[in-house]
């Protein structure tokens, strides 16, 4: 088997039609990754049938940062509408695309995923299937993806708040998280910060000229 055999296209995985009774769970998640201490950053959204209702969970990491997790009660049927798309789409069949590493990286990584949960049959049969986001993009159908993350995105608006360290739907402390993207919140100024303590970790006791922590520069001599 060659190469192109191991890589399906979307062309051909969509030629068989993968159909599923009811979506009960969904979830989008974003995963960057770097070199320097606690650098990574992460955007995960859930939703799940719970009691009759509808529980969205979400979680954020920002670079530097410690992860926030916040869970609220949807106000309507996401789940139908995240369906309707997966279905029109033929979403359930993406899991055999996979992602071709065009290049070799050793610093940095970036990752993404959508996990789809569905229940078949009378005896509600559960089947999974996780989707590689980074290869759907390279097969031109990331838009399709966006939209997907936008429906999740979207129903935090009007969600009641269950539990939870996100000020509020999309924002930590003031800083507004994009759907598809993380954000750091910009450095202090080295003015308002104690001697030796980093503007943008936090962490103290520096003596350098970069922080023992992250690598950002304190000084320049």
């Amino acid at each position: 088997m060659d190469n192109e055999e191991k890589y399906p296209t979307l062309k051909e995985v969509n030629a068989v039609r993968e159909t599923h009774d009811r979506l009960t769970a969904c979830s989008y998640n974003l995963h960057d990754g770097g070199m320097m201490y606690n650098s990574n950053s992460s955007d995960c959204i859930s939703i799940r049938m719970e009691n009759g209702g509808q529980i969205i969970t979400q979680t954020v990491k920002l670079p530097f940062g410690e992860s926030m997790t916040a869970v609220y009660r949807a106000a309507g049927d996401v789940l139908s509408r995240v369906k309707e798309l997966v279905d029109r789409e033929n979403m359930a069949a993406w899991s055999a695309l996979r992602f071709r590493q065009q290049f070799f990286v050793t610093d940095v990584s970036h990752s993404e995923g959508i996990w789809l949960c569905f229940e078949d049959g009378e005896e509600r049969r559960p089947v999974s299937r996780n989707i590689n986001v980074q290869a759907v993009r390279q097969q031109g159908a990331g838009a399709v993806a966006d939209v997907f993350h936008s429906l999740l995105s979207s129903a935090l608006e009007g969600a009641e708040l269950i539990s939870g360290g996100i000020n509020k739907p999309g924002t930590i402390s003031g800083i507004t998280v994009m759907p598809g993207t993380t954000s750091q919140p910009a450095p202090a100024a080295k003015g308002d910060v104690p001697e030796g303590v980093c503007p943008v970790c936090g962490a103290s006791g520096n003596t350098g000229r970069f922080c023992c922590e992250c690598g950002t520069r304190l000084r320049e001599s």
